[in-house]
């Protein structure tokens, strides 16, 4: 296979979900595409730039999923697409790590982000908030996966499953003495729940619950 960016680009992915963002060296990435690091630089300047190539792709894998549905509103559109983004990151290794906080434009992340603003431009929003309100929903998505995937302490890093882990914590938190601290024995149960889509949920409602009142402010003024 000739070497060319989008080759190393999608050598790149394969390392990644093999063996996790850590493992991305050019050295690596040369031995698996059975040539020099050296011939890599011809196509890619750097490791962050091929980085950058790598969360583009990304990007491309998940851009179906904005299309609008004949039955869709802003809110059931940016639910949708909020909901099937956790779902995109969370079935592809450190993808979160990937794509969060990095802002490089390239053809894919922009058509990604058309749709969502013409949603947003069309519910009556204005192109500040709009923006704002795209940037709000993606750091939701993401930041919640980061949170997701990490390990919860120690044991759970060492192989102890989450379930196992929360269901100590939650003995922990209801063992504390409760004339000292009534309300973490009363949300116990809640603060170590194991299951986190209703928590993901939860979240996303109320950001949106907030995007309602000023889209409606927006028609009123």
């Amino acid at each position: 296979m000739p070497l060319s960016a989008a080759a190393i680009t999608r050598c790149a992915r394969e390392l990644i979900e093999d063996d996790g963002l850590e493992s991305l060296s050019m050295r690596r990435l040369a031995e698996r595409l059975d040539t020099q690091a050296a011939s890599l630089y011809r196509h890619v300047h750097n490791k962050e730039e091929l980085v950058d190539l790598v969360a583009d792709s990304l990007f491309g894998d998940f851009e179906p999923t904005v299309e609008h549905g004949p039955d869709d509103d802003w809110r059931s559109y940016l639910t949708r697409v909020a909901t099937t983004y956790r779902a995109f990151l969370l079935d592809h290794k450190d993808a979160e790590r990937v794509v969060a906080g990095r802002f490089a434009v390239g053809k894919n992340l922009v058509r990604l982000m058309e749709p969502m603003l013409e949603t947003l431009r069309t519910a009556g929003l204005n192109e500040r908030d709009s923006a704002y309100v795209l940037y709000l929903v993606v750091v939701h998505v993401q930041g919640f996966v980061l949170h997701e995937k990490a390990p919860l302490s120690a044991s759970n890093a060492a192989g102890l499953s989450r379930e196992l882990v929360l269901t100590t914590t939650r003995d922990l938190l209801e063992h504390f003495p409760d004339e000292d601290f009534p309300r973490v024995r009363e949300a116990a149960p809640y603060l170590a729940e194991p299951g986190l889509d209703a928590r993901f949920r939860y979240g996303l409602d109320l950001l949106l619950d907030g995007l309602a009142l000023r889209i409606a402010e927006s028609g009123s003024a």
